[in-house]
């Protein structure tokens, strides 16, 4: 799964950041990264592109997705982190 959101917060005309340096960002995280997860990148006011954040997708909103794949972004990861859980881990309990 690939969900795709651009949103601009802020000023004049489309500003898109640099597909090649998106595409780094995402192969950088391969391997290692959780089953979802969301990059935020910014293009700065010299044009260059900037990673801003990277978070996990357990805690990610729903900003410029249809809810379809928003939903199974969060089930994606929530289902990963269940299955990742041991059996008597306190961290794994209702308990908090």
């Amino acid at each position: 799964m690939f969900a795709t959101a651009f949103l601009q917060y802020s000023g004049k005309g489309p500003m898109r950041p640099k597909e090649t340096l998106l595409e780094q960002g995402l192969k950088h995280r391969s391997g290692t990264a959780p089953s979802a997860y969301g990059i935020d990148f910014g293009v700065l006011s010299t044009g260059e592109t900037a990673l801003v954040e990277a978070n996990d997708g357990y805690a990610l909103g729903a900003y410029a997705i249809t809810a379809d794949r928003y939903t199974e972004l969060i089930m994606r990861r929530w289902s990963e982190l269940l299955a990742s859980a041991r059996p008597g881990d306190a961290s794994a309990s209702d308990g908090f």
